[in-house]
């Protein structure tokens, strides 16, 4: 069992204007654009994500279960300064995030889970990612999380920014 980390503040995703979460003007870069201090600071965080999922395999009690509602496929933790999705089902390490960058692994890309980092962050009260750039992907799931974060918000009542409700009127 995992001990249970309860967010000390109502998510907070829905009160942001789009475009301070996901700028119009954001830097999205390719593959092939990336410098290799930018490939170095990768590949430490997956040597990182796959340290701290060796650790939770080892013990998993040690890690802290981070709450979310929206999906029951894959469990998010916190191991030390390392959040881990992990998939229910088999075990299998699914993607991690560590020092504020995400990274899906290529067998479960295109399940939403970068979209879920965004909104497991909002749930539970953790900093939100600000990269100095995206990835196609990772600005996809930046915009996507923005969208389900606004649209649970109104289904619940909660505040939600004006121009959100403007912007998802028809979603909800």
């Amino acid at each position: 069992m995992t001990r249970s980390h309860m967010p000390s503040r109502p998510p907070r995703l829905a009160t942001l204007p789009l475009e301070a979460f996901a700028p119009p003007d954001a830097w999205i870069i390719d593959d092939a654009d990336m410098s290799s201090a930018d490939r170095l600071q990768l590949y430490v965080g997956a040597e990182e994500i796959g340290d701290a999922h060796a650790e939770f395999v080892r013990d998993p009690a040690s890690a802290i279960a981070l709450p979310f509602s929206q999906r029951s496929d894959v469990l998010f933790f916190l191991m030390n300064a390392v959040v881990l999705a992990v998939c229910k089902k088999c075990g299998a390490l699914a993607s991690g995030v560590s020092n504020y960058h995400p990274i899906v692994f290529p067998a479960h890309r295109g399940l939403g889970i970068g979209r879920d980092f965004h909104l497991v962050a909002d749930e539970n009260g953790m900093i939100l990612f600000q990269p100095e750039y995206f990835s196609r992907a990772g600005y996809a799931a930046r915009l996507a999380a923005h969208k389900a974060a606004v649209v649970q918000a109104m289904r619940e009542g909660r505040v939600v920014h004006p121009e959100n409700r403007m912007r998802y009127r028809t979603a909800w």
